[in-house]
């Protein structure tokens, strides 16, 4: 990751911007550290940082530097002596000189080395040994936790046409590994689908106020398709949007009073609306879901949903009716 427009402050790399961790003071206005600095100590210890992942994303530490315990580490770090594992004529000794940035093809960084030969190559990680050299020291409470979802924030201040300015906070959940656990009593997990031809901008926020009553009472994850919006565990202050969601529904959330939004990160070649917010509520509940489509006037029937529930072999249960609170 590529931190456009912010430099470390301490490198003071005025043509390279930070990439990887950036560390924004919460002390010192307009103050950041690349990670490489961060664990090298540099700036105030007693200061407190923000950890930022992505961009516009940030995450505080409880802890300044001072109060944690910086921990160290040798490994295939810059400087460090490493050993070619495929070369089998003789043992090929080099330098790491760099990591260099994420590979596309890989998905990983590769290790850019100097070789005792005279030649260089890029390396991937795992056709290289560690021979010695190479420390490096890091505050391990300062870093993601694996099996878990990282997540950061943004803040933001919602202006209306008319009226005073609302603000609120966006939570961005990035997917880690995670170890997955069985359950054998999955959680009902909602899909409430209205057709696109008579769902009408009134309609919509008619069919919105019901979902978010329902969710309330019945504390089941909601997920209204269409609008991008899933209602979780009965809370009236927070909810998962897409990163589609549009301005007119966000803004009509923010009226009845929401105010922290959940986006997770997603990939729109490989993950339609309904299995992104189904990976959300698995997420937030922590188990399995068991994902049943409720259908107004053959909602269930759009290019948006039937795909997905053909795929997934989701259950549609049509209502002739338009709203829940109806008999």
């Amino acid at each position: 990751i590529v931190h456009e427009g912010y430099c470390c402050d301490e490198c003071q790399t005025e043509v390279d911007f930070i990439t990887g961790f950036r560390w924004k003071c919460s002390i010192c206005p307009e103050y950041d550290l690349c990670n490489i600095c961060y664990m090298s100590n540099k700036h105030d210890l007693s200061h407190k940082f923000q950890r930022i992942v992505v961009p516009n994303s940030r995450e505080n530490m409880n802890k300044s530097r001072e109060e944690s315990r910086r921990i160290k580490s040798n490994g295939i770090f810059k400087g460090a002596t490493v050993v070619a594992i495929a070369d089998e004529r003789e043992e090929k000794k080099g330098t790491v000189l760099a990591i260099v940035d994420y590979m596309i093809d890989s998905g990983r960084s590769d290790v850019s080395v100097d070789w005792r030969d005279g030649t260089d190559s890029s390396n991937r990680i795992l056709e290289l040994s560690y021979d010695y050299g190479g420390t490096f020291y890091y505050y391990h409470d300062h870093l993601p936790v694996l099996g878990r979802e990282s997540r950061g924030y943004i803040q933001v201040n919602f202006g209306f046409d008319k009226g005073p300015t609302k603000k609120i906070k966006v939570n961005i959940w990035h997917t880690v590994q995670q170890i997955k656990k069985l359950t054998f009593k999955p959680s009902l997990y909602l899909i409430f689908a209205n057709h696109t031809e008579v769902d009408k901008k009134d309609e919509k926020m008619t069919l919105l106020d019901e979902v978010i009553e329902f969710a309330k009472k019945s504390k089941l994850p909601c997920h209204v398709v269409g609008q991008k919006v899933l209602f979780h565990s009965g809370s009236s202050n927070t909810v998962f949007i897409h990163c589609n969601t549009d301005k007119d529904t966000v803004k009509e959330l923010v009226k009845k009073g929401f105010r922290n939004f959940e986006r997770g990160d997603i990939d729109q070649t490989r993950e339609d609306e309904i299995h992104y917010f189904i990976r959300m509520a698995k997420y937030v509940i922590g188990e399995a879901v068991l994902p049943v489509i409720i259908s107004f006037r053959n909602g269930g029937m759009k290019s948006d949903v039937m795909p997905s529930a053909a795929d997934s072999q989701i259950p549609i249960i049509r209502i002739k009716v338009m709203f829940l609170s109806r008999n």
